[in-house]
């Protein structure tokens, strides 16, 4: 099945798409969905972009795939965010699952956090790995660990990026790599409606305890039809 959405990939993106998505799984990513949350985040980021790119090793990186990411001042840095953001949301439904699907998503809140359901934008990456997801459990004492587990119906939009965007530190170089392939799904949360299924709560063995919520997840449109 992952398999497949990999050809659709390949098959269905144009270079331009690819490059949009390859931005979002590099540390771009991680930006956007800290937008108006994690301000602070989101500089940080800012200057570890602006310091690499202006490294003449990754002017190929620098005129592709991070092309519309503006590094002139913060502000501007924002601005192309909020607009690679809505250039990505198109992409999130151009993938079709051929039959049914689930996926997982770790969520550690702080306790002292906004509430929030599976992520603070629509943009929401999950996994088939459920051990995948688990590496990003928060392991302390001021989070509340939640692992969704999300059921897909055959048929609903998605997209999938194979690829990572990494930094070598010892060429201080960016690179494209497909050896660190989280088998990640990524959803557009305004296209479903999720229906709550199930609850129950594991310990881990470092007794950290996980709430695992099951969900059922139509797409909109699909809901929409129905109840005509």
């Amino acid at each position: 099945m992952y398999e497949d959405l990999v050809k659709q990939f390949n098959d269905k993106y144009t270079e331009e798409e690819k490059n949009l998505l390859f931005l979002y799984k590099s540390r771009i990513g991680v930006a956007i969905n800290c937008l108006n949350e994690e301000e602070d985040k989101v500089y940080e980021i800012y200057e570890y972009y602006k310091e690499i790119l202006q490294n003449p090793k990754n002017m190929f990186m620098s005129f592709t795939v991070f092309k519309n990411v503006s590094l002139t001042d913060f502000s501007s840095f924002k601005r192309s965010l909020r607009n690679i953001t809505m250039e990505i949301e198109p992409l999130l439904s151009r993938l079709e699952l051929e039959s049914d699907m689930t996926v997982y998503r770790m969520v550690s809140k702080s306790t002292e956090s906004n509430s929030y359901f599976l992520a603070k934008q629509s943009i929401v990456s999950t996994s088939i790995d459920i051990d995948e997801c688990l590496k990003f459990c928060i392991n302390d004492g001021n989070h509340e660990h939640y692992l969704y587990q999300i059921n897909l119906a055959r048929g609903s939009k998605v997209a999938v990026c194979p690829y990572a965007v990494i930094f070598n530190s010892r060429d201080d170089q960016l690179s494209l790599t497909t050896t660190r392939d989280q088998k990640e799904i990524i959803l557009d949360k305004s296209r479903y409606d999720f229906n709550f299924n199930d609850e129950k709560e594991i310990k881990l063995s470092n007794s950290t305890k996980i709430k695992i919520i099951s969900l059922d997840a139509q797409e909109m449109a699909i809901v929409n039809e129905m109840t005509k």
